[in-house]
């Protein structure tokens, strides 16, 4: 698959995909997720050996161990919340719920 092809796949412009490969932009969670989709991979394959963990308030810290039972407990939401997610076969619908988790999130 060439640029072009993955751009229009995941509804960007080729430039912004540019911009993905080099860093300079920060690829969204729904994105993401749209690439694994479409290389028939798993979100985790994409961030395995990353060795980053999200601390509170969405901060990454380096290995950062588990501060509390709230911690643990918020990953095993994600992860249930994130294979459920991986189950939703439309492509429009997982973007609508990630607008609303974002929405949802702010508030």
């Amino acid at each position: 698959m060439n640029q072009a092809r993955l751009a229009q796949q995941l509804g960007v412009t080729t430039q912004q995909l540019q911009k993905y490969e080099k860093g300079i932009n920060r690829v969204s969670v729904a994105t993401l997720y749209e690439m694994a989709t479409l290389f028939g991979a798993n979100v985790q394959d994409f961030l395995a050996g990353v060795g980053l963990q999200l601390g509170h308030a969405g901060a990454q810290t380096p290995d950062a161990p588990h501060e509390s039972s709230k911690t643990s407990a918020h990953t095993g939401e994600a992860r249930a919340l994130l294979e459920a997610f991986e189950r939703i076969g439309d492509a429009q619908l997982r973007k609508q719920i990630v607008s609303l988790v974002a929405t949802l999130a702010r508030q």
